[in-house]
């Protein structure tokens, strides 16, 4: 997968913090859809203490598609995480038709009246996990293929059409105090490409030209195609070692000055 990044916020096409724009960077990744209506999860992984709870947003990008009701149906490591509840009070979807938690599968359906949502980024719901137990947990959607469930996207068609192409779960590591991941080392720096948060927040960045550069939002991330891609959780003082580079995003910037696949 390659990333071709253009000037940032320069709408004459040219960046003097980037040599030589356009810059093409290789970023090895599972591939997510490019194209029709998938589910996915935010955030995609994290670390967490024994004991902690952790939200994850199911959302649902449609396609530029009308779509009037969803389903999700989430499988999750039952050895490791605990689901604790279901928070639909900012869904996207007005209807509830189902929300259950069984010993080993979470189940939200919503619904929404025509001419339904369209959004590429749409919350259906918010589910909250508690870790307890140490190592690697996945949550992943359940999906035997495209069109067969449980897990559906249904368009506004009339006929209850099942858009749904794919799905993008997560991993999230759980440990003891023990286990937290050691302070990198003041020399520790990553190549282009890789994608960088500190322990305790939210915040993403890219790293290009030993400049670490902030995913402004979700949407960029959905944009680009890498949701699907691992986040390495570092101390703060190995981001603090890299220049801050302009914001990325896309929502606000000009025609030609954007960050393209």
């Amino acid at each position: 997968h390659e990333i071709r990044v253009y000037a940032i916020n320069q709408p004459e096409g040219t960046n003097p913090e980037l040599d030589g724009s356009p810059r093409t960077i290789t970023v090895e990744e599972e591939p997510m859809p490019s194209e029709g209506p998938f589910l996915f999860l935010n955030p995609s992984a994290g670390y967490y203490e024994i004991g902690d709870q952790f939200t994850l947003n199911v959302r649902v990008n449609t396609d530029n598609q009308d779509v009037v009701a969803v389903s999700a149906y989430i499988e999750f490591d039952t050895e490791r995480l605990t689901p604790v509840s279901i928070d639909s009070s900012d869904s996207a979807f007005s209807t509830k038709a189902e929300e259950e938690i069984t010993e080993d599968q979470i189940r939200i359906s919503r619904g929404e009246p025509t001419p339904g949502i369209n959004d590429n980024n749409a919350l259906i719901a918010k589910v909250v996990f508690q870790a307890k137990a140490e190592g690697r947990a996945d949550v992943d959607f359940s999906l035997v293929s495209p069109g067969e469930g449980p897990s559906r996207i249904i368009l506004d068609d009339g006929l209850g059409t099942d858009i749904l192409i794919s799905v993008s779960g997560g991993t999230y590591t759980a440990g003891g105090e023990s286990q937290e991941p050691e302070p990198q080392s003041a020399d520790q720096f990553y190549p282009d490409g890789t994608l960088l948060k500190a322990q305790g927040s939210d915040k993403i960045y890219l790293i290009i030209d030993s400049q670490k550069r902030w995913f402004v939002n979700i949407d960029v991330l959905i944009s680009y195609d890498l949701i699907g891609k691992e986040i390495i959780v570092v101390d703060q003082t190995v981001l603090d070692q890299y220049e801050t580079g302009s914001d990325i995003g896309v929502v606000s910037l000009p025609d030609g000055s954007l960050i393209g696949t």
